[in-house]
């Protein structure tokens, strides 16, 4: 009985090997796309798409460290009309099988941006070797083929090390809502709110910053995440920088921790690291105009001071909250004016009203760019700081 369960357990084992063998491919037959970036030539009518592909040979070893002296990445590039033929027409740069399954980002350059996102999010959507639930970002006054062939001094593979980036900035900033490709079509399909996506830059001499001297030099070029891209009706029309950006992660409930640097006297600040941040908003149509109220509490802790007050004070400690509850309402405001300016609703206040009143949305969903521009906005803030640390008073 034993000897014939052994022997049935080596057939399975043997078929199940056999069967995985019909699609294998050598790794040294396969080329693995890291990241795409996607650019539109004014010129040519054309789209230009740049496949970064990994190196097997640039890349580290467990026994050499340092790695090799090719470089980890390659950047191949091709154009047409449309995404596909510009795709196939830059597989026939590569003398391997093209595979998609560890591709983790988009950069998409501001031509193509203001062309519009739903050609471009439409193809992608319909190929399966690509997934929806990988971040997507804008290259800012440069093209996202030039933005990947920055070489960071730091992690040699230039879409590693915008992911990074992209993290810090949406866990330890809140900076950035990290938009995935799936989140940027869900809201072109809405009604009641725009898309809204992260923006890198270069700082330095792209020149420099694409050679391998950028890995040696103590100034060197590098990418740096540099505020959001503002849509309308899928279109890139304008851009929110600074603490504006936070009101994104404010408004959606998603802010992990950011800081609050607070005037405390003259020339003086301090700053409160934030750990804790709840909004909630209300959208009502009042004579044909929206009132949009927005409550948002935050609380954190003192982590930074650099004025004479003292802390243990329960009045002085009351004028630094309600500073910075100053400081946080005047940022929230004029994001949400710089939204209006441009007639895009990209904190979702129209799905608010969908959800909460369906009735009154199919009344004024068709002129909901038009209504949130003239929205009348009420900013409530109310912020709370439960430790000071073990220092109340200066030096």
């Amino acid at each position: 009985m034993k000897v014939r369960m052994k022997s049935s357990i080596f057939i399975l084992i043997l078929f199940l090997l056999l069967a995985g063998c019909s699609n294998y491919k050598e790794l040294n037959q396969l080329a693995i796309v890291l990241a795409l970036g996607i650019d539109y030539n004014e010129d040519t009518k054309q789209y230009d798409i740049t496949f970064q592909v990994v190196n097997p040979r640039g890349v580290p070893s467990s026994s050499a460290a340092g790695g090799g002296e090719t470089l980890a990445v390659v950047n191949l590039s091709g154009s047409g009309y449309t995404l596909t033929e510009a795709a196939r027409n830059t597989s026939l740069k590569f003398a391997r099988k093209s595979i998609y399954y560890h591709t983790s980002l988009i950069v998409m350059g501001e031509a193509a941006a203001k062309k519009g996102l739903s050609t471009i999010l439409d193809s992608i959507e319909r190929d399966p070797k690509i997934r929806a639930n990988i971040p997507i970002l804008l290259a800012r006054d440069i093209k996202a083929s030039k933005l990947l062939e920055i070489i960071p001094p730091f992690d040699k593979i230039p879409t590693k090390s915008l992911l990074g980036k992209l993290d810090n900035t949406v866990t330890k900033y809140g900076g950035s809502n990290g938009a995935m490709v799936y989140q940027v079509i869900s809201a072109l399909k809405s009604q009641g709110r725009e898309p809204v996506i992260s923006a890198v830059s270069i700082l330095g001499n792209p020149k420099k910053g694409a050679s391998k001297a950028n890995l040696e030099s103590l100034d060197a070029v590098y990418t740096y995440l540099n505020g959001m891209g503002i849509f309308h009706d899928g279109k890139l029309v304008g851009w929110m920088d600074g603490e504006q950006i936070k009101t994104i992660q404010i408004l959606a409930n998603k802010m992990e921790t950011t800081i609050i640097t607070v005037p405390c006297g003259k020339g003086e600040h301090l700053t409160m690291q934030v750990y804790h941040t709840k909004s909630k908003e209300e959208v009502k149509i009042n004579q044909g105009v929206p009132d949009i109220g927005i409550n948002v509490f935050m609380s954190g802790y003192m982590s930074e001071k650099l004025c004479v007050k003292d802390l243990t004070k329960e009045s002085v400690l009351g004028g630094v909250q309600k500073r910075a509850e100053k400081v946080v309402k005047a940022y929230i405001e004029s994001s949400i004016k710089e939204a209006q300016k441009y007639k895009s609703d990209i904190f979702g206040f129209g799905e608010n009203i969908s959800r909460s009143d369906p009735k009154v949305w199919k009344q004024v969903q068709g002129d909901w760019d038009e209504l949130f521009a003239k929205a009348n906005v009420n900013v409530t803030v109310k912020v709370k700081i439960e430790e000071i640390g073990m220092r109340s008073k200066h030096y």
